[in-house]
């Protein structure tokens, strides 16, 4: 009987996802029995030396009212083409704000419900990177912009960006061309913080498809002194090493958490500046407001002001905007503004269409390869 090679593909994929399940809920069983019983962190002062903030891996949440509360939550949309000759990036920036009042929720947006995206055309860029960068610096520019104006005008009690709170160090533009617009950017994302600080109004960035490791990068730090010290011996019937390997934080916590529980702040500090420094320093933390959902990485600015207590109720606040949803976790503001921001394919290939037929060259001068002849 001859073998369908896709199927055999799939099947040996599904055998070696369901053994790595299967180990990974072994090994994190083995950690959560193991920093649920004993405050081993503060007992080798081990917090302190690998930028943990907490005495315990694991936190309880306890959800807050969301009656009374005013958020903002910020979204970018974004599409790019390249064309022979010419790169179009389209963008555009929504905040929704949500007044939750004790019988319904009032909405209302900025700069509107449904703004006109802004359009960006140049010469095309050296290669490939660039042109992704430029489009990534323009919709940087837009959601700082708009959760700038959001901040000043309607003055919430939180403002929740879609993403990362700020740039990521592998944002940095990939040649000199592109160095003056990830500067502006850096500016803008000043303003944000500064804005952010003066008001006193907490701005958090929400992030819920994380491929990041900082959590999993600590975890492996403290397990060999524990292992040590005789604590958790039983993992090295695991192979917990290739676990932590291959394994990112939400997948890892995802086993770990539990519903209404998050993991230990973290602090971390990025370098974002080029020719002159300009260092962000975040704490992070996963939450898992859902049961079958993956949790949501949470960053803070870390030293703004806000005391310890006032970030276990904005982690309270945010946990109970993501409702009681088990299959899906996120803020509704962000969901709502999401959906403002999102940018359909259509009207980028309608502006191509238009600006092939008035450009007069015809439909193939300006259009890249896309089929060929056999």
């Amino acid at each position: 009987m001859k073998v369908d090679p896709i199927d055999y593909a799939l099947t040996e994929i599904l055998g070696r996802l369901s053994s790595h399940l299967s180990s990974l809920q072994d090994v994190t069983k083995i950690i959560r029995s193991l920093f649920f019983t004993q405050s081993l962190l503060e007992e080798f002062n081990l917090n302190q030396q690998k930028k943990l903030l907490e005495s315990s891996f694991i936190q309880p949440i306890k959800r807050q009212s969301i009656l009374g509360a005013n958020v903002v939550g910020v979204d970018g949309g974004l599409l790019q083409k390249s064309l022979a000759g010419l790169d179009i990036i389209m963008t555009r920036g929504v905040a929704t704000i949500f007044y939750h009042k004790k019988d319904k929720v009032v909405a209302k947006y900025f700069p509107s419900e449904n703004p006109l995206p802004e359009l960006y055309m140049n010469t095309s860029l050296a290669n490939k990177e660039d042109v992704e960068k430029l489009a990534t610096y323009k919709r940087l520019t837009n959601e700082y912009e708009v959760a700038i104006h959001s901040l000043r005008k309607y003055k919430p009690d939180l403002l929740l960006l879609d993403g990362s709170i700020a740039p990521l160090e592998s944002d940095k533009p990939p040649s000199i061309t592109l160095q003056k617009t990830y500067h502006s950017v850096i500016l803008l994302a000043q303003q944000l913080y500064q804005e952010s600080k003066d008001l006193q109004i907490p701005i958090v960035g929400v992030v819920k498809d994380s491929r990041s490791k900082v959590f999993i990068t600590v975890l492996s730090l403290f397990l060999p002194v524990l292992l040590r010290n005789g604590y958790g011996i039983e993992l090295l019937n695991t192979d917990y090493r290739g676990i932590l390997r291959s394994s990112t934080d939400t997948l890892f916590l995802n086993s770990l958490l539990e519903k209404n529980e998050r993991s230990a702040f973290i602090r971390e500090t990025l370098d974002l500046g080029l020719h002159n420094s300009f260092h962000v320093t975040r704490d992070l933390t996963y939450i898992k407001p859902s049961t079958f959902d993956l949790p949501l990485r949470l960053e803070f600015l870390a030293g703004e002001g806000f005391e310890w207590q006032k970030k276990e109720q904005l982690i309270g606040l945010i946990t109970s905007l993501c409702g009681e949803n088990e299959d899906y976790a996120l803020p509704n503001v962000l969901i709502e503004a999401d959906a403002r921001a999102r940018l359909p394919q259509t009207e980028l290939e309608s502006l191509t269409k238009e600006l092939l037929i008035r450009s007069g060259l015809g439909s193939t001068s300006l259009k890249r390869r896309s089929r060929t002849p056999f």
